[in-house]
Parts: structure tokens; sequence; C-alpha cells
């Protein structure tokens, strides 16, 4: 039998083959405990009026990296603006996302249609989502968002076992951690890549370099400063 070590009653090999099952025992009692506190902190939002269901996707948007979040989100529109559920066209929704003041937005969008041929047509990248614009028989400029078949993704490698290495903490003062974290938003890294531990003042500050550079808290659009405004 592959892998067979001599086993026997204190041995060598039994003390090790115990070594692996008390450390797996020990890894799962602790998160048995982590899922416990997890479920009393949902109990306790729940009891202050805060929906759990909410707190889970908030959880699951802070995951997420904000170029891959902005795309699942427009690509949703496109989705439901296909089976009838979203009324606005797909060009004015793509252009009120873009920072364009409310009255200029008709201009922009006519402007767009102006560049359709009369024979053809042309397909538009906006943020992450694709709109195709062409011409009817009577030369009249139309919008549909081009949804695209998703492509078969290669499986994931196995890690064979091995620990994930933990989060190297870097060493710098608070400022030099708001730099961080306005490089990280930059570099397109989730909210929750913050490296500095709970209780660390510099996890905040890196927090809030990661707002800066996204012009966002990681959960929604930060209303608190105009666009193209800089917190440093």
């Amino acid at each position: 039998m592959k892998g067979t070590h001599m086993l026997g009653k204190n041995t060598a090999n039994g003390k090790i083959l115990r070594g692996y099952i008390e450390e797996i025992e020990r890894i799962r009692a602790d998160k048995k405990e982590l899922n416990d506190d997890e479920k009393a902190i949902f109990a306790s939002a729940n009891a202050a009026g805060y929906s759990a269901r909410r707190l889970r996707e908030v959880l699951k948007i802070r995951t997420m990296k904000p170029a891959d979040r902005q795309e699942a989100e427009a690509q949703l529109q496109m989705y439901l603006h296909a089976i009838g559920m979203d009324q606005e066209a797909p060009l004015y929704r793509h252009v009120g996302l873009m920072a364009v003041d409310k009255t200029v937005k008709s201009e922009v969008i006519e402007a767009f249609k102006q560049l359709v041929p009369h024979h053809g047509d042309i397909t538009v990248n906006m943020g992450g989502a694709k709109v195709r614009l062409w011409r009817d028989k009577d030369g009249e400029a139309h919008a549909e968002d081009v949804i695209e078949a998703p492509q078969d993704e290669p499986l994931p490698l196995t890690g064979g076992g091995k620990k994930k290495a933990k989060k190297e903490v870097p060493e710098c003062d608070e400022d030099g951690a708001f730099r961080l974290g306005n490089q990280a938003a930059k570099d397109n890294e989730p909210v929750i890549a913050n490296p500095f531990p709970f209780g660390d003042p510099r996890r905040a500050r890196w927090d809030e370099g990661w707002r800066s550079g996204a012009g966002s808290d990681g959960m929604g659009p930060d209303t608190s400063k105009k666009p193209g405004g800089d917190d440093e």
C-alpha cells in the first residue's frame, strides 16, 4: 500500500500520526469557535435592526477587486435589461455611470450616435460592458448591450495541503500605511487586502488610503468628497 509506514503503539511513526490528527482536531475546534463567534455577531446585528443577509452581501462585495465589482454590476444591468426588468436603454445607463453632468448627458449620447455609420455598426466598451450602436433601415440609431458567452476557465490547482503563508506586515509608519493603501486601490486590490492586524492604528490609515485611491469605502460610492478629490 502506497505510503505505508511501520505503525505500532508508542512507535515514532505512531506519534507522528497522532500529531497530524491532533492538529486537525485543534483546527476544527478553532473553526467551530470562530463560527460560533460569527453567528453571535450576526445575531447581535440582527437584534439591532440590521439585515444579516445584507451584511453577508456587503462582506462578499468587500472581497471583490474594484474593477471586478464594476464589471459585475454592469453585467447584471445588462441581463436585467435583456429580460425586460430594466427599462432604461443601455447607452443612457452607461453614460449615466460616467463622470458626466446630467445637463450634458443627452449631448454625449447624441454624439455617440453620430459616430454610427449608415451601413454598419460600432461597439463601445464602457466600464467593462460593451454597447453596440447600429442604425435601422430608416437610418435611426439604436443601442443594445453586447452579452458575450462566458469562456471556460481552467480548474484551480490544489494547494497540496500546504498552509497559506501568513500576510507579511509592512514596516512603516501610519503615513506609509496610507500610501500603501492608496497604491493598493490603484493596483485593483480589494479593501480586505489590508496587511495590518486589527488593533494596529496603521490598519485604519491603510483603509483611508485605499478609500482615497478607489473613491469608495469598499461598500459603495464615497459621497463625502467630490470626484477627483484627494484626501492627502
